[in-house]
């Protein structure tokens, strides 16, 4: 419904536009005349646009879209300036058709290069936002895989409670690093998922690896630590 109602204020506004220049601006020069309608209809869809054209997009995790909405803005702005002060001044100083077309002319290619600084600019967005999605990832293989050791731990049940209040603690600091893209950061994330994978199959038959599991439970913390040092780049 609200589409719909959009959609409806739209066609109206246009409607309004070309009734406003039909009334007001009909003792211009016809070419001039249609020039007037032509500029003030771009002008009202590129401020409209925005009401029919949703700025969020559930698919787009980055919010390219929100993130670029004052860059467009500023670009609409001074295009809709720019094409103002040309209708007024024309008027004023009685430039010729030609004259006119050619301002609007310079007015069309900022418009078109100031887009592309948008475009580019949500292009970058996308990228650091992707670039933050891999950064997160090591990470979150390492919270992973240490709440899958705490819970084997759990589970296992002979397991003696200071392993695993260590294993908890793992966890508990690991809430409080710090995402990072740099290659020491992926190769100690690495490294402590790999332990723990290794801690894991050594809760299965602890009886008999009682003593490599409180090893490889303190290899974990070492790696930890040295994680803890690494931040966001």
């Amino acid at each position: 419904m609200k589409k719909i109602l959009s959609w409806i204020a739209f066609i109206l506004g246009i409607v309004l536009v070309v009734c406003g220049w039909c009334l007001w601006g009909q003792q211009k020069p016809t070419e001039v005349f249609v020039l007037n309608i032509v500029v003030s209809v771009v002008m009202y869809v590129l401020i409209f646009s925005d009401l029919l054209i949703s700025w969020y997009q559930p698919e787009d995790k980055s919010a390219r879209r929100i993130g670029n909405m004052g860059l467009k803005w500023g670009v609409v702005f001074f295009y809709v300036l720019f094409a103002v002060a040309i209708i007024v001044l024309s008027d004023v100083y009685g430039l010729t058709f030609y004259k006119q077309l050619f301002l609007h002319g310079i007015t069309v290619v900022l418009l078109i290069i100031g887009f592309a600084f948008v475009v580019h600019g949500a292009s970058n967005i996308g990228q650091v936002h992707e670039q933050q999605v891999a950064d997160r990832l090591g990470l979150e293989v390492m919270r992973r895989e240490a709440k899958n050791l705490y819970n084997d731990a759990m589970d296992k049940g002979n397991v003696p409670a200071e392993l695993t209040s260590r294993i908890s603690k793992l966890i508990e600091e690991l809430r409080f690093v710090s995402p990072s893209g740099s290659l020491d950061a992926a190769d100690l994330e690495k490294r402590f998922a790999d332990t723990a994978a290794r801690a894991r199959v050594m809760i299965s038959s602890y009886t008999a690896n009682g003593e490599d599991l409180a090893a490889e439970l303190s290899k974990l913390e070492r790696i930890l630590k040295d994680r803890k040092s690494v931040y966001s780049n």
